[in-house]
């Protein structure tokens, strides 16, 4: 078993990659696009999810979650007022 400390950029990253995709399931789900469980995990219903909002939004329906999929999704986020 490798020292935990060479782990940690991998787990790391996967714990933020986790969290993307729960924040892009609550999303999905909140656009009526996803109806399963907002747990993190990349599934065929989260993968069918995503490729209904990238072709109702003109995107590259890739199901993935990439760069311009998660842009557009929380690009609609406004900012509070002063």
């Amino acid at each position: 078993r490798p020292p935990r400390s060479t782990l940690f950029p991998y787990t790391t990253l996967f714990r933020s990659y986790k969290s993307i995709l729960m924040k892009a399931q609550q999303q999905l789900s909140d656009d009526g696009f996803y109806g399963g469980a907002i747990n993190g995990e990349y599934d065929n219903e989260t993968g069918e999810a995503l490729l209904s909002y990238q072709g109702s939004k003109g995107l590259s329906e890739t199901g993935l979650p990439d760069q311009r999929t998660l842009g557009t999704m929380f690009s609609k986020k406004t900012l509070p007022a002063k």
